[in-house]
């Protein structure tokens, strides 16, 4: 858990500053979630303190899939606090207003299945190749007090194998290096 120390809510950037750092094992890319769902990913480290981009910053993207169909997509942040955009979605795509998204787990920055977003609209244009499509975020990014900071435990297994191996090495003698 990590507490909200400061916001940064501008029309294109959205970001909260949280009272963990690297001191407590924060990294760059970790994500950021709530008791609802995604709220964004670590983009800054200081010892004591960190910064997340919330998933509605205009520079922030989220593989995600419909959780009814397992149709992949990409969720794109807008810059308002409750809008999201699914650019690039051909006009054949099988998604629906009301549609749960969820993380796809591609990229490797979010787990697969976390919530992201409810499909609010649906637009399908003549003469356009892709459609229009807004969905709101689960996680309630105004509000609250605390998120949730989750560890890739791949890398925390890798780290435990390198702290063990260099634990080893260290308990051996001259002459057992020699040999």
């Amino acid at each position: 858990m990590a507490g909200l120390l400061a916001t940064d809510l501008q029309f294109y950037s959205r970001r909260l500053t949280l009272d963990k750092g690297s001191q407590h094992g924060v990294y760059s890319g970790q994500p950021v979630l709530n008791a609802h769902g995604v709220v964004g990913q670590i983009v800054e480290v200081g010892l004591y303190s960190s910064i997340a981009m919330l998933i509605t910053d205009s520079s922030h993207a989220v593989p995600v899939q419909v959780l009814r169909n397992g149709l992949r997509a990409v969720v794109e942040g807008r810059g308002a606090s409750n809008r999201l955009a699914l650019p690039y979605l051909s006009m054949s795509a099988d998604i629906q207003v009301d549609d749960l998204l969820v993380t796809s787990g591609l990229g490797g920055v979010f787990p697969p299945n976390y919530p992201v977003a409810i499909v609010k609209s649906v637009e399908r244009n003549p003469g356009q190749t892709f459609m229009t499509i807004s969905a709101e975020p689960l996680a309630l990014l105004d509000s609250g007090r605390e998120v949730l900071l989750i560890w890739n435990t791949q890398d925390i297994e890798s780290d435990e194998k390198n702290t063990a191996s260099s634990k080893d090495e260290s308990d051996l003698t001259e002459t057992d290096r020699a040999q």
